[in-house]
């Protein structure tokens, strides 16, 4: 008996992760089968467990990809996060983490940061492609159903209610709530790199969005918790606030100084009349001098 070794890497570089899910099932049932009698006709010079695990290994990789594909939606992904495509450092961690903390209680820093807190603290955590996290599927599953019934308003799943978005301590204080990424994914829970993702995910939104200074006033407030936070590095507060000057803030004032027709970063008809509101202008000019 063999372990597949073509249908595993088929189903590493598979896109639609549902099926590849279950192809990956069957064929680790039937690699399991074989090996079992090849092992007890060779009094065990066949591992049943060598060609089994590589199995195991993709099914739980395929569970995690799975569960960040569910909470953030496929729309947040410019390519299908395939077991594939993580293993080669084309996503990174640390932003689903941040967008999924952005999804769950919403853009102000001191409630993902407590979120956090409470997340290094609490004893049930496990991570999706670990062993033990086998049995623990409907946990799993539940955190997949509520952010699908977040994005779509809140409609058709009671894990989703007010609750979601009522603070930090939403999953903890009932053990029926659904868990966000920073629970599962603890090697990540850093909270000057959140920060930093967060941050850098506000300021695409606010460019999106320019009427909403909310948004650029969450992102600067992370930028600003990048560089004065307990863990400060340099380095990467300068990356964050170098970034969101160029791709955000630059470009207004580019617009504002030489017209739109070379600024193709932002939509004119979203910005040319809030350059006349006064009040919108210093907001915005307080937070670029921030920045």
């Amino acid at each position: 008996p063999a372990s597949l070794p073509p249908l595993l890497s088929f189903c590493a570089a598979a896109a639609d992760l549902p099926r590849a899910l279950l192809l990956a099932t069957a064929c680790r049932e039937a690699v399991a089968t074989a090996a079992q009698l090849g092992e007890a006709r060779t009094y065990g010079r066949i591992s049943r467990d060598a060609l089994v695990s590589p199995w195991d290994a993709v099914l739980r990789r395929l569970r995690l990809c799975g569960l960040v594909a569910l909470r953030l939606g496929e729309a947040s992904f410019p390519e299908p996060p395939t077991v594939g495509a993580v293993d080669a450092g084309s996503f990174s961690v640390y932003g689903w983490v941040a967008a999924d903390e952005l999804a769950v209680v919403g853009h102000l820093h001191e409630d993902a940061a407590a979120l956090e807190v409470q997340c290094r603290a609490c004893s049930g955590k496990f991570h999706p492609c670990d062993a033990g996290s086998d049995g623990r599927w409907e946990v799993i599953q539940r955190s997949c159903l509520a952010a699908a019934a977040l994005r779509n308003g809140g409609e058709g799943e009671d894990d989703a209610d007010d609750g979601d978005r009522a603070g930090a301590k939403f999953f903890l204080t009932d053990a029926s709530c659904p868990a966000p990424l920073v629970f599962y994914l603890e090697s990540h829970n850093s909270s000057t790199e959140l920060a930093a993702h967060r941050a850098l995910i506000l300021g695409r939104m606010w460019v999106d969005e320019p009427n909403r200074l909310d948004l650029l006033e969450n992102s600067v407030t992370a930028m600003v918790y990048v560089e004065s936070g307990p863990s400060t590095k340099l380095l990467l507060s300068s990356a964050v606030a170098l970034e969101i000057w160029q791709a955000c803030v630059r470009p207004l004032y580019r617009a504002l100084y030489s017209g739109f027709d070379d600024v193709h970063e932002l939509d004119e008809a979203a910005v040319s009349y809030l350059l006349d509101d006064p009040e919108w202008f210093d907001k915005f000019a307080e937070l670029s001098g921030t920045v």
